[in-house]
């Protein structure tokens, strides 16, 4: 939030602390000040001067050269185009160095050959006036004086600070000048006095008020007639624009102007753009749209609060205003709205509208329950000031509750605050900083009654929130120090966390680049890439904007569109990796939504940049050796089991394998080429090839993730060939892990099968149209001494023999 110094100083009159002192003690009251930014008058090299002569420039006839008196040892040469000015004029100097307000740096220069050593100023130069015609002419003064004493009111300092969500009383000036009077024990300004006003007026532009929604405690509509609609004053265009805010005119300027000087939002009507002359504060209706003042249309639900008349919606309650009923140079009557709302239901709707405004900021963080009616007053008395008219006497009021509010009463005692502040402290200190804090402290039974203010009712509700307060105020720094001793418990790494890092390490030395992306997705994303469940299953309730309506089923279409921002950027070829987690709901028929963790990564389909460094271009079988890496690091052995081809959603059909199934095994493994058309969807006109595991949580449960070692043998392994018929239908992978079998079954305990792939896949003759032959190359060894040759005769015969015996494969002959 943005603070003006000049204008918080109207409430604190008698604060002469510097702007370090003030940012200090801000900060110590825990009120972080992000920034601070001075405007108005420079404070450096910007002096009065004295015009001692001026001649003429021998070649710009618009030229004057100037000897100036600025306070120095010698006059500077100054070269100026203005005429307004006589010797012995006194005269704003900017001397090298100067940033002037408008951000130029003056430097000494040459004009037409002569040297100019600084600048004279124009008061729209300065930023005191629009005059440009001449220069500033000062009244008599001392010469080499600093400017900026003489125009002292024209500066200014806006501090940038971070207000915490539980402070929404320090969301306005009013609120900072209540800190720094506790702080520096000052007396604050008179604020707005109080007092009860209900009944309506005769021939009022309001016929009725109708408070229809709980959630709206209090309403006060005051209605103003004959208002004349213009520029605003300076004064109020200044206070706005310094801390950012653009002036609109001087109805919407002074509601503005409330809102950040009492921190209570207030909302002016057209009165004429009010059908039925009745005001309704309602849920909205299904299906009910409004055109809000950012000339955005938003779709209403039935939680959302708006105020109406007879036939629309013309507010959503607490949060932004529409064109329906905005006040323009055209309005004449208007009323004046000043609510308190329950502060959760306006956070729910400006977060499902994604409208973040001044007003929703302050409703959602709590205002002051005791003070619409006076800003509702202050506002009207203002109006009727600056901009004309005639104002009800007395305005509509409506509250839901027949019970005033009454201010929490809290029961204290020194012991329970130096037990929680940890330290021995007087009892009057404590009084001392609540009374300073603005809570009324009194006595009662050896201990203290404290009320807390209405505009701190929403956040300090418990003795250990006055606790907390008197900290504030006393400060942090004046706990004493102790080393802090902390045990360290021995104990293994969480097994997910383990291949996390392990993936990552693996994947970062096969050259991939790691992405965080977000983990949710957009709803029409997910549309297009999922089933109608998981589109229902993941959709959140209250997303942050539409384009992260869903919770992710997969890293793959956050990879696509990181990858195709590289593409577009010409970062070609491009790796990329992501581990996180995503969610599903199609597990087993349970329509409940599942966690996995999911390790995925992603390839362009072609070989690097032209060069001699040429490397293969990747292909199924290399997204799946990464797979396999990765699933050694998991403790899972997926050359024991079967890859199969499958139909999965983002993969080519034809084109993808998978390993594992869910919930059979609490993993799954896909690889392969990513779908050509919603690869093309995205952007991308190339294959991508990519693979992902998905592995459940309860799976770490059971095994923790580790790469054993086995040791090798050191005498030489014997290979041999072996040929086997099978269905042309039949998987190469399903073959080879029959054969695998065979051969375990039929070495001897001292025999152990080194290795076994395929080298060869023949169709053609002497083989049958619906049949192939598969060619398998096993090594066999011991680890005591090379195997014999009869030895390996006799394993290789048994091999043969239970291969033949093995449904629907055979042995080749010759």
């Amino acid at each position: 939030m943005r603070v003006s110094l000049r204008w918080l100083r109207r409430w604190l009159p008698e604060l002469d602390a510097n702007v370090d002192d003030i940012c200090n003690a801000l900060v110590g009251l825990g009120i972080d000040v992000e920034s601070r930014n001075f405007i108005g008058i420079p404070q450096q090299f910007l002096v009065v001067g004295r015009v001692v002569s001026f001649d003429q420039h021998p070649l710009a006839e618009r030229l004057r050269i100037c000897l100036v008196d600025a306070g120095e040892a010698q006059p500077r040469q100054i070269v100026c185009g203005a005429t307004n000015f006589h010797a012995g004029d006194h005269v704003p100097v900017a001397l090298p160095g100067c940033i002037m307000p408008d951000g130029a740096n003056i430097q000494a220069t040459d004009f037409r050959g002569v040297r100019s050593d600084g600048m004279l100023c124009s008061g729209r130069e300065l930023g005191l006036s629009n005059d440009h015609d001449g220069l500033l002419i000062l009244r008599a003064t001392a010469v080499g004086k600093p400017l900026h004493m003489l125009f002292s009111n024209f500066g200014d300092t806006i501090l940038d600070l971070e207000i915490t969500a539980n402070r929404g009383d320090c969301m306005s000036h009013l609120g900072i000048a209540r800190e720094l009077a506790a702080r520096f024990d000052l007396p604050i300004a008179a604020e707005y006095e109080e007092c009860a006003a209900s009944g309506t007026t005769e021939n009022s532009l309001l016929r009725q008020l109708s408070l229809e929604s709980g959630d709206c405690h209090q309403f006060i509509a005051w209605a103003i007639r004959g208002v004349k609609i213009e520029k605003s004053p300076d004064w109020l265009r200044k206070d706005l624009e310094s801390i950012g805010l653009r002036s609109v005119n001087n109805v919407v300027d002074i509601t503005n102007w409330i809102l950040w000087d009492s921190g209570q939002p207030l909302h002016a009507f057209d009165a004429g753009k009010i059908h039925g002359r009745r005001l309704h504060i309602r849920r909205a209706f299904p299906g009910e749209k409004i055109i809000a003042l950012n000339h955005r249309t938003y779709a209403l639900d039935e939680e959302t609060m708006v105020i109406a008349d007879d036939e629309r919606a013309l507010v959503i309650a607490g949060v932004m205003g529409s064109v329906d009923a905005e006040v323009d140079d055209q309005s004449v009557d208007i009323v004046i709205e000043s609510a308190t709302f329950n502060s959760q239901s306006i956070q729910r709707a400006a977060r499902k509208l994604g409208i973040h405004s001044d007003a929703s900021q302050r409703f959602a963080r709590g205002t002051d329950p005791l003070g619409a009616f006076p800003a509702a007053r202050l506002a009207v008395s203002m109006i009727t000031e600056l901009c004309g008219g005639v104002a009800d006497p007395e305005p509509v009021v409506a509250c839901a509750f027949n019970k005033a509010f009454e201010s929490p009463q809290i029961s204290l005692n020194g012991d329970f605050v130096r037990e929680k502040f940890g330290m021995p402290v007087p009892d009057d200190a404590i009084e001392h900083a609540l009374k300073r804090l603005h809570f009324n402290v009194r006595h009662t039974e050896g201990q203290w009654s404290v009320l807390v203010p209405s505009f701190r009712a929403a956040d300090v509700t418990a003795p250990v929130d006055l606790v907390e307060e008197f900290i504030r105020f006393y400060g942090v720094e004046k706990l004493g120090c102790r080393p802090v001793r902390m045990e360290a418990v021995a104990r293994d790494d969480d097994g997910s966390f383990c291949l996390q890092r392990s993936a990552a390490e693996l994947l970062t030395a096969l050259g991939f680049c790691e992405c965080y992306n977000y983990s949710t997705r957009s709803g029409n994303e997910m549309e297009k890439l999922s089933t109608g469940e998981q589109v229902r299953g993941l959709a959140l309730q209250n997303p942050l904007n539409q384009d992260q309506s869903h919770l992710r089923f997969s890293l793959l279409p956050g990879l696509l569109e990181t990858l195709n921002h590289n593409l577009r950027n010409g970062n070609v070829p491009i790796k990329l990796f992501e581990i996180g987690r995503i969610w599903d709901v199609t597990l087993d028929g349970d329509k409940c939504a599942y966690e996995a963790l999911a390790i995925s990564w992603v390839q362009l389909g072609e070989s690097a940049r032209p060069g001699w460094d040429i490397y293969p271009s990747p292909n199924f079988y290399s997204m799946k050796a990464i797979g396999e890496k990765i699933a050694t690091l998991a403790g899972i052995a997926p050359k024991n089991s079967q890859f199969f081809l499958t139909e999965a959603p983002l993969w080519q059909g034809g084109h993808c394998s998978q390993f594992g199934i869910l919930p059979k095994f609490p993993y799954i493994f896909h690889c392969g080429l990513l779908d050509v058309r919603r690869v093309a969807d995205v952007g991308i006109s190339k294959f991508v090839w990519a693979g992902e595991w998905l592995i459940l949580p309860e799976f770490f449960n059971h095994i923790t993730p580790s790469v054993g070692f086995r040791h090798f043998s050191t005498f030489p392994s014997v290979t041999r060939d072996l040929s086997v018929i099978a269905d042309d239908s039949m998987p190469a992978e399903t073959i080879r892990i029959a054969v695998g079998k065979c051969i375990q079954k039929s070495l001897p305990a001292a025999v152990r099968l080194a290795d076994l792939w395929i080298f060869d896949i023949y169709k053609g003759n002497g083989i049958s149209d619906a049949k192939k032959s598969v060619g398998l190359r096993f090594g066999l060894e011991r680890a005591d001494r090379t195997i014999g040759e009869e030895e390996i005769q006799n394993i290789f015969s048994e091999i043969i023999t239970r291969v033949a015996q093995t449904k629907n494969l055979s042995v080749r002959a010759g």
